[in-house]
């Protein structure tokens, strides 16, 4: 029989929240992929000073994270996001828009035929 020395070590398990492991895209072993979140010092008002956290758009969202107001960066600027219960196991940046909406403006027909009739007289 072989040693115990002599065996392979066995991969630490993490304990991560149930809903992760259907969502990882990672072993399991490794566990949930999400960088420390940044404590960042800000002026707030009348020259007081607030904390805040921020995050990267890649990191997952862990369940110690539920109840936080996290800054993620849009590309342009940082956007606070709420995390709540049903996020964890999705990544921060999913919850930021990267591009800006913009609607068509929608053609007014009575604007055409009015159009229409200046062009005529």
């Amino acid at each position: 029989p072989p040693s115990p020395s002599s065996t392979p070590p066995t991969p630490m398990r993490l304990p991560f929240h149930p809903s992760l492991a259907s969502r990882m895209a990672r072993s399991v072993w490794k566990g949930p992929f999400a960088d420390p979140l940044e404590p960042v010092a800000v002026k707030g008002p009348r020259g007081s000073t607030l904390t805040e956290l921020r995050g990267t758009r890649r990191s997952m969202i862990l369940p110690e994270w539920v109840a936080l107001k996290i800054q993620v960066h849009s590309g342009k600027a940082w956007v606070p996001v709420m995390i709540k219960e049903e996020m964890i196991g999705h990544r921060l940046g999913e919850f930021v828009a990267t591009r800006r909406y913009t609607m068509k403006k929608k053609e007014d027909p009575l604007a055409l035929l009015r159009a229409k009739k200046k062009k005529a007289t």
